[in-house]
């Protein structure tokens, strides 16, 4: 977390000089906050629901009895993943 925040500061060392007159126009940081705090938790979400699937093939692994209940959750995870890379306009 120190890393990413020390990154979107440094921003604020650097100011742009004129580019208006030349018909460049930047958004400002603060119209970008909310799409950045969305896309993070979003991003977050898919490392987790991977982090989950592994456990549940980890569980697969270890027992020998019927798993399909276990392959129907990973299915659903898989399922809700999808669903998040098309907010986060990402290819699985």
């Amino acid at each position: 977390s120190n890393y990413a925040t020390s990154i979107l500061m440094k921003e604020d060392k650097y100011h742009l000089h004129n580019w208006s007159s030349k018909s460049i126009f930047v958004n400002k940081k603060t119209n970008l906050i909310s799409q950045l705090v969305s896309e993070t938790i979003l991003s977050l979400r898919t490392f987790l629901i991977d982090k989950k699937v592994k456990e549940l093939q980890m569980e697969i692994n270890e027992d020998k009895k019927d798993n399909s209940n276990i392959l129907q959750e990973i299915s659903e995870y898989f399922k809700l993943k999808s669903l998040l890379s098309k907010k986060l306009n990402r290819v699985l």
